[in-house]
């Protein structure tokens, strides 16, 4: 429940109107997913975290008014989130959140991308990788480790937490601020495993990769277990960065992580576009 809470609190706090994106909408296998398409260069897709969406995850730190003075950058609001859908149902997740990206980047005839997850977003991206190697010039995985197989207890919490956001439901006023709707949250809870992936598969990824998280991130002990398992990585720490991207210490907020993820993303340029 705690965590649950800590997700309300950070919700409300995130800065709903930070600069104002162009939203465009386009259609994913039924679903109307939100995007903003900014900027010039090589694409760079920003895939944000649970309970989150473009303003919160990437205006609000600077990620994204920073990368569009060298990059084409593309942000989305996750299905379940922001402006986007909000199905109920658990199989309109899981892997489907994968294929947005996928079927986004088709729309717009982007072949191959930077594309950067956090945390929720990171562990979507890791599972890209393995799925969609091909579609990645370069790969950043922030507040996460990629999920790996669910043991029984992880299933009992997803789904602990799951039946937490539906007690919420019945209240007169969720708390979750006016763009979220806890029973997708609920949703995403039980799809969860389908974003799992497996050392094996990691291993077998030749795309370059960064991981980046704070030093107080609970997520940086699967963070550096990353940096031991692919082939072609970068592990960055934040020193005193904590994981949520609306407090003030979070590590998207950090100078550092936009430092980082800048010259990494320069040491991969590609000639196409």
């Amino acid at each position: 429940m705690r965590r649950l809470v800590l997700l309300i609190v950070l919700s409300l706090l995130a800065p709903r109107s930070v600069a104002a994106a162009q939203d465009t909408f386009f259609d994913s296998a039924g679903a109307k997913i939100r995007y903003v398409d900014e900027g010039r260069g090589e694409p760079v897709v920003l895939v944000h975290g649970f309970t989150g969406d473009v303003e919160g995850g990437w205006i609000a730190t600077g990620v994204l008014p920073e990368l569009v003075k060298d990059y084409r950058v593309i942000a989305f609001d996750l299905r379940g989130h922001g402006k986007s859908d909000k199905p109920h149902a658990p199989g309109a997740y899981g892997r489907e959140m994968v294929l947005d990206i996928v079927r986004l980047m088709d729309q717009l005839k982007i072949r191959r991308a930077h594309i950067v997850g956090y945390a929720l977003g990171a562990n979507i991206v890791a599972k890209m990788l393995v799925m969609y190697p091909d579609r990645f010039i370069t790969a950043t995985i922030g507040g996460a480790g990629g999920r790996q197989p669910f043991t029984p207890a992880e299933l009992k919490a997803a789904e602990d937490e799951a039946k937490q956001f539906e007690q919420l439901r019945e209240k007169a006023r969720p708390g979750l601020g006016p763009l979220n709707d806890p029973l997708a949250l609920a949703a995403i809870d039980r799809s969860k495993s389908e974003h799992s992936v497996t050392d094996q598969e990691l291993k077998a990824v030749r795309v370059p990769v960064l991981t980046i998280a704070g030093s107080l991130d609970g997520a940086l002990p699967a963070v550096k277990h990353l940096g031991e398992v692919l082939p072609n990585v970068k592990v960055v720490v934040i020193e005193d960065a904590v994981h949520a991207t609306a407090d003030p210490r979070g590590a998207p907020r950090r100078a550092e992580f936009l430092a980082a993820m800048k010259t990494f993303l320069a040491s991969h340029r590609v000639s196409e576009r």
